[in-house]
């Protein structure tokens, strides 16, 4: 499994559970077969990622994939 760890928020006040919801996610790592992609810091808004960010994000998790799959 593949999966974007979310990135920064532009707000950090009216999103108070978003470093909770990242350790949480980057506690998944100890299951097998898991790679945890970061995701890129360029934003539309406040929390989503713009075009060119979410470019860069998908490539990552491309090779992550590509990666995990030819280890096995």
């Amino acid at each position: 499994m593949v999966y974007v760890r979310i990135g920064a928020n532009a707000a950090p006040a009216r999103y108070p559970h978003w470093d909770k919801v990242r350790q949480s996610q980057a506690s998944l790592m100890t299951a097998a077969d898991v790679a945890m992609i970061e995701a890129d810091t360029g934003l539309i808004d406040n929390v989503h990622l713009d075009g060119v960010s979410m470019a860069a994000t998908g490539h990552r998790a491309g090779d992550a994939l590509l990666t995990m799959m030819s280890s096995r």
